[in-house]
């Protein structure tokens, strides 16, 4: 199995829903905003179920509208990829990396080695930067992409008229991107790296107060940056469709340009299924067959939501033999191929937070190893174990988490409105403890922090106005 874990942040459709506050719509793209800043592979953006049962996610056509024009999506071949597939890229851009590094290296100046021991790995500040990053037809020194920062140094090079117009025609470009070039000569890092060192703080600061109001320029775009070796693939968007009706809805979006994966759910408790979809799980299913075949067809993949895979508020403890039933009925109604091909996934969900690492082995060991590859697991932290589950899951062969930032979320058809129920895992500290058993991911901790306090600053806006 792969060392490369996959992350989806949940929390602007299953962070949001439970939310008694309106939340603007302007805000929940712009959290999609952030998060996409953060390098999370997947976003669950919106849901087209009837806003009579989740009136906060009545707004998703326009969500989706506000997203076209500023996220850069995955097309055709890329968003279709298997998980093994995806592993195995990971893999090649890595090893591309290591050759980049490499090449950097032998050709680099002493200045630009002397300033990149300062920058590399987080030492400054635990602020990311990227070497000789392409930037449109330019190529930056260093470049800080949470905080929009780029960091030139000048030789002899940079000298006489001609240099002079060249660098000023790419400071131009750099700010018409809404980037802030910060220049320095190769003789003040080699005299006064201290200064230097400190100007750079200053002004990383002054951009950190302000940071999480910042657009999604098209300088930040993967779009622009898709062919550089430090870019990671755009995010697959995710919306959730309760029935065939959500999904005309949905489809009206999805287009080559523009793709989306659609989510359906069911339960492994037929009790919460009632609640939840007014239907058995049987019907719930047959539901799915109305619509599941033509997404596949238009290349839409398809996440399969099992909820109370430990255990249901009605019911109590579910057996792990009762979820593997539910599992095959869904892999019978997609076929194995889309799983095999990474266009499917089932995705489990402990609903209400109930699991235990125990309960995270007893749920996985009836799936073969092939099969735990298009295995996504989705933990609420009621009782403070979700980072145990993710490790517990790491262990089994999990290589895909739903993570909720800042820990928002909660079913609604789980709690009431006076004892809502517990949130998501916070994405923050899925990735922390992924990365802390030995395993990588695409995600930057420095951009999803900034992504965790503008989820706190809409929830809290959203709140204060409802009272």
């Amino acid at each position: 199995m792969t060392d490369h874990v996959r992350i989806t942040d949940v929390s602007p459709r299953d962070g949001l829903q439970n939310e008694r506050g309106v939340v603007a719509t302007a805000d929940k793209v712009t959290l999609i905003e952030a998060l996409a800043r953060a390098d999370v592979n997947e976003i669950e953006a919106t849901s087209f179920v009837s806003p009579k049962w989740v009136p906060q996610l009545g707004d998703a056509g326009e969500v989706l509208s506000a997203l076209k024009s500023l996220l850069p999506l995955p097309t055709g071949e890329g968003r279709g990829e298997g998980v093994e597939r995806r592993a195995r890229k990971f893999d090649e851009r890595t090893e591309e990396k290591r050759d980049r590094a490499r090449e950097l290296r032998a050709t680099s100046t002493f200045p630009e080695r002397l300033l990149w021991g300062k920058l590399r790995g987080r030492r400054f500040l635990g602020v990311k930067f990227r070497r000789q990053s392409p930037i449109g037809p330019y190529i930056a020194d260093f470049f800080c992409e949470a905080h929009g920062i780029v960091v030139e140094l000048d030789g002899r090079s940079h000298l006489g008229k001609a240099a002079f117009a060249h660098d000023q025609a790419r400071n131009e470009y750099m700010k018409s991107r809404g980037l802030d070039v910060i220049r320095f000569s190769n003789d003040q890092v080699l005299e006064e790296l201290d200064s230097v060192l400190r100007h750079l703080k200053v002004r990383i600061e002054e951009k950190q107060k302000t940071a999480h109001n910042a657009p999604l320029t098209p300088a930040l775009s993967r779009r622009e940056r898709g062919k550089s070796g430090d870019a990671h693939p755009a995010p697959v968007l995710t919306v959730l469709v309760p029935n065939a009706k959500g999904f005309e809805r949905a489809k009206q979006f999805h287009s080559p340009e523009f793709p989306l994966k659609i989510a359906v759910f069911t339960a492994a408790s037929e009790t919460f299924n009632q609640k939840n979809t007014n239907a058995s799980i049987a019907e719930s299913i047959d539901r799915f067959h109305e619509f599941i075949p033509e997404a596949l067809d238009l290349g839409m993949a398809v996440r399969l939501y099992v909820s109370t895979v430990v255990a249901c508020p009605y019911e109590g403890a579910i057996a792990p033999a009762q979820v593997r039933r539910v599992c095959d009925q869904l892999i019978d109604l997609v076929g194995r191929e889309p799983f095999a091909h990474g266009d499917a996934e089932l995705d489990l969900g402990d609903t209400i937070g109930a699991a235990t690492p125990g309960d995270i082995h007893a749920l996985l060991a009836p799936f073969e190893e092939d099969e735990l590859r298009s295995i996504v697991i989705h933990l609420h932290d009621t009782f403070g174990r979700a980072a145990d589950c993710v490790k517990a899951s790491l262990q089994a062969g999990i290589r895909s988490f739903d993570g909720s930032v800042a820990g928002l979320g909660g079913c609604p058809f789980a709690g009431t409105k006076e004892s809502p129920a517990p949130g998501n895992i916070s994405t923050e500290l899925l990735v922390q403890t992924v990365q802390a058993e030995g395993f990588s991911t695409d995600v930057d901790q420095h951009a999803l922090q900034q992504a965790a306090a503008i989820a706190r600053d809409i929830v809290g806006k959203a709140r204060a106005a409802e009272v």
